[in-house]
């Protein structure tokens, strides 16, 4: 479980969020809101990735007490993924292989189903904006892990993608991981994988 607790996020004396309390168990939620709302800023804290006050837990592992046990088990992937781009897409792939434990086996039938095949050899300096979002997503599922966090994942997809991410996305959901997807387009594909959502209003966050 997702534990968050007395949890605020605030730029000079401006409130993004102030969430009191609120527990997610393992499943598919999608992150709803207007532009600017904080949802963004939500999956960074959940990320680790910026400061804020309060308390957040995944299990009995705590973000602040305990950073590196808890990041292993969160997954991120941006709305605008960038990567160093002298780097190639194998290059990190096997870096997040490494990192996970995640059979090679494994790891290869995802690039086939997200359809970056031609491309993971190449550096990610010469990548469209679509094959980036494609390589972002594979680094993301690689190793099942169980907190997911994709912001705007079906940006700048062709169709066929679109369609194998959301066969994966479903299949993490069933495997048990905790998926927190933002989007804010209503027609996603994504949208009716989820029967939980999260309303990011009036600076804080609603489950239903």
């Amino acid at each position: 479980m997702l534990k968050f607790s007395k949890v605020r996020k605030q730029f000079n004396s401006r409130v993004i969020l102030d969430i009191p309390t609120l527990d997610l168990d393992s499943n598919l939620y999608w992150v709803q809101g207007q532009n600017g709302s904080g949802k963004s800023t939500f999956l960074r804290m959940v990320a680790g990735i910026i400061p804020f006050d309060g308390q957040i837990a995944f299990g009995n592992v705590d973000s602040k007490l305990h950073p590196v046990a808890y990041r292993q088990n969160i997954s991120w992937a941006d709305a605008e993924p960038l990567y160093p781009p002298f780097l190639s897409g194998q290059e990190l792939l096997e870096f997040y292989v490494k990192l996970r434990g995640t059979p090679v086996k494994d790891a290869q039938e995802l690039i086939d189903r997200i359809g970056i095949r031609e491309f993971i050899d190449s550096r990610t300096g010469t990548y469209s904006s679509g094959t980036l979002k494609k390589l972002s997503l594979l680094l993301a599922f690689v190793g099942s892990p169980p907190i997911i966090l994709l912001d705007e994942p079906l940006v700048t997809l062709d169709t066929v993608a679109v369609k194998s991410i959301c066969d994966i996305v479903k299949e993490m959901q069933l495997s048990g991981s905790l998926l927190l997807v933002s989007s804010h387009l209503e027609h996603d594909a994504l949208v009716s994988l989820s029967n939980k959502r999260l309303h990011v209003t009036n600076h804080t966050i609603t489950l239903s």
